[in-house]
């Protein structure tokens, strides 16, 4: 159809092929009428959402989820408000009418801000309204030695922002309750595992997780084969394999409270993914029971290591 006033044709979009967009709106009557087409419209769809699902997830990094366990065994993971501005990009979300945070009084002298504001995806179209975001000053993170007393208030205000933030950008990318299946397919031939997620929820008690006394699923088994592993570099000498584990387990620096973790006496002590992965490492790179260590050389390197032993209080078997 040409324009009345430049004489020039304009450029005609098929509406099939624009239906593919997400943020198309498409009723059920309007594909029935591309019958032929419909099938495509609801795939390329589906396609893009699922490219762009995945595609944001790979810009996080583990340490940005909370994993939760249901009591079904299900296990999902929630973006934190953290890792919600890495994907806010990807989706079009922009958030608007932002209201002035409200400060509210609490018990034993703590206080709560919260901001409210709305959100729209470009992407899908879809908006939120109306949604608030609070943090409290009794939370962790105002807890740090670093935070000055007249700066704490400043903190609480901001991170309600950025909760309100985390909270429009998970309900429209639908990144608040993610498979843990999903995240491994995201991450796959990428440094980022899963097993740096942090845990909330259905592992345990918070001081179980703190102390790291719940084991992912999986890692008793992985923990296992590295234990028959370096039994065998050591010639089946458990005192020696015990003494080698304490070697290649241990902490390379001390921690922020100056303290050096010694190590683990026992496979039966990970955890975690991560630590049996370092834990590998370290044994393939060792001097002597590395993947460089002579068949002949490892009754002598047993007895080397046995007698070096960093002695243990745990007792636990290897």
């Amino acid at each position: 159809m040409a324009d009345m006033e430049t004489g020039i044709a304009e450029p005609v979009i098929e509406r099939g092929v624009a239906l593919r967009a997400p943020d198309v709106p498409v009723t059920l009557e309007e594909l029935s009428a591309h019958r032929e087409q419909a099938i495509e419209i609801v795939r390329a769809r589906a396609d893009i959402l699922e490219t762009l699902t995945l595609a944001a997830i790979r810009r996080t990094d583990p340490e940005d989820w909370l994993l939760f366990r249901t009591k079904d065994g299900a296990e999902l993971g929630y973006l934190q408000d953290c890792g919600a501005d890495r994907v806010a990009d990807l989706w079009g979300i922009s958030v608007y009418d932002v209201k002035s945070p409200e400060r509210t009084a609490l018990d034993g002298g703590a206080y709560l801000y919260s901001v409210r504001g709305s959100g729209r995806c470009g992407v899908t179209g879809k908006t939120v309204m109306d949604v608030e975001g609070c943090r409290t000053s009794d939370e962790d993170f105002c807890s740090r030695d670093d935070v000055k007393p007249g700066m704490k208030e400043v903190l609480v205000r901001k991170a309600a922002r950025a909760n309100l933030d985390g909270s429009i950008v998970r309900e429209l990318s639908g990144m608040k309750s993610v498979p843990l299946a999903r995240l491994t397919e995201a991450w796959k031939g990428t440094a980022k595992n899963p097993a740096k997620c942090h845990r909330g929820r259905g592992y345990g008690s918070g001081k179980d997780r703190e102390a790291g006394k719940v084991a992912e699923n999986g890692v008793s088994d992985e923990a296992v084969k590295l234990g028959d592993e370096i039994m065998k570099r050591t010639n089946g000498d458990k005192e020696a394999a015990r003494a080698l584990l304490l070697e290649i387990t241990k902490a390379d620096r001390p921690d922020k409270g100056g303290k050096l973790f010694p190590g683990f006496d026992s496979c039966a002590r990970f955890t975690m993914g991560w630590q049996v992965e370092n834990a590998w490492k370290k044994l393939l790179a060792h001097p002597t029971f590395g993947d460089e260590m002579k068949a002949e050389e490892a009754s002598t390197a047993a007895e080397k290591a046995k007698a070096t032993e960093t002695p243990t209080t745990n007792g636990g078997p290897f």
